[in-house]
């Protein structure tokens, strides 16, 4: 079985806990990027590693990027992302994962009021068409908005026990819903 983790930076972070907690049932890839959802490289970069593998589950988190796009033009293109998926992947399980808080940089211990307003106006935007699109939520965003311990000093990124919580939860969700025989 294979498994495809979607996204960016944050990915990168807690990848390596992922797939060593999963190496033994399944392969582990990634695909991470700076580039936002609706960006046609970043769509066309997708399609391709898509059309080349096979992917039983595909995890994305990827909603830091962007930050000169409207609301509006994030929802159209997280819709564009999906179709994407759906087109070039449609027998894969698709996991969405929530935008991860966003701390001020060197004072971590506050909420970046701006940009988190935001994250939350989109994850709101991305729950209501996952629960349209029967695609499940992982809330990453609710296991860290408490814990600024886990924050690294630029106040998005995470330390070791950050991306140690992140990535236990990322590969408990995705064990969910690898192939029954695999479980």
């Amino acid at each position: 079985a294979r498994v495809l983790l979607v996204g960016d930076s944050i990915v990168k972070g807690y990848y390596g806990a992922v797939e060593k907690t999963l190496c033994e049932k399944v392969s582990c890839a990634r695909y991470a990027t700076s580039l936002f959802l609706s960006n046609p490289d970043y769509l066309a970069e997708l399609s391709l590693l898509l059309n080349r593998y096979d992917f039983d589950v595909i995890h994305i988190n990827n909603g830091l990027h962007g930050w000169d796009y409207s609301e509006e033009e994030y929802k159209a293109g997280l819709k564009g992302l999906l179709d994407t998926i759906q087109k070039c992947a449609p027998e894969a399980k698709i996991v969405w994962c929530l935008t991860t808080p966003v701390r001020i940089a060197k004072e971590v211990a506050k909420i970046d009021e701006e940009k988190n307003d935001r994250v939350i106006e989109r994850n709101r935007i991305a729950a209501e068409i996952m629960r349209e699109q029967e695609i499940p939520v992982n809330d990453l965003y609710a296991i860290l908005i408490d814990h600024p311990e886990y924050f690294s000093e630029d106040g998005v990124h995470y330390n070791g026990k950050g991306q140690a919580a992140q990535g236990e939860q990322v590969a408990a969700m995705i064990a969910r819903y690898l192939p029954k025989s695999i479980q």
